[in-house]
């Protein structure tokens, strides 16, 4: 609950929420080398990590594997950076991978993702104002995505912002195609 948040080389398994952050607006949240796994209640409303509000969230080389029913990471921070960290829906029918639900300022870079023939959620990326804030950029880069869900969508974008994709490495293993979503 309070302004600044730092993790390190930390594990979070079997928790209705891995962490929970709903501190100062001006804080800032930072996540590196940890374990979030089997966290969710399985309600949809759990998540590996959720940052109700804060300034930024860093996530960098930590793993997320089997989160139940709701999103590895949702995060309302006004600047959120999801990189070198690895994200496997196996085993827990995970929603989103990354929910950015109040917009912002979004980098989701050199990540590796595998979602689940299983998965809750076809999507991977959601970037929408449903809970506030403002859309400013949207940049997807540097991933490998294996996608084995059979109606997979990379992003789904319901704001104008014009997201940048570049360099991603896509395995489609689903049945479909592996679909952007724009409103």
């Amino acid at each position: 609950d309070g302004t600044d948040l730092t993790i390190i080389d930390c594990a979070f398994i079997g928790n209705e929420t891995g962490v929970l952050a709903t501190g100062a607006a001006t804080g800032r949240k930072r996540i590196s080398g940890s374990f979030f796994i089997g966290n969710g209640h399985g309600d949809g409303y759990s998540h590996g990590i959720y940052v109700v509000r804060a300034e930024s969230l860093s996530v960098e080389a930590s793993r997320f594997e089997a989160t139940k029913i709701g999103h590895h990471v949702k995060s309302l921070a006004r600047r959120t950076q999801v990189v070198d960290s690895h994200f496997d829906d196996t085993g827990g029918r995970t929603s989103y991978v990354l929910d950015a639900s109040g917009g912002g300022d979004v980098v989701f870079a050199g990540n590796t993702v595998v979602k689940s023939a299983d998965a809750d959620n076809a999507v991977i990326v959601n970037y929408d104002l449903s809970r506030g804030g403002a859309a400013s950029a949207l940049r997807i880069e540097g991933n490998r995505i294996v996608n084995r869900h059979p109606s997979g969508v990379l992003l789904r974008n319901a704001t104008a912002v014009a997201p940048v994709l570049d360099d991603n490495e896509i395995i489609n293993e689903g049945r479909g195609r592996l679909r952007l979503v724009a409103h």
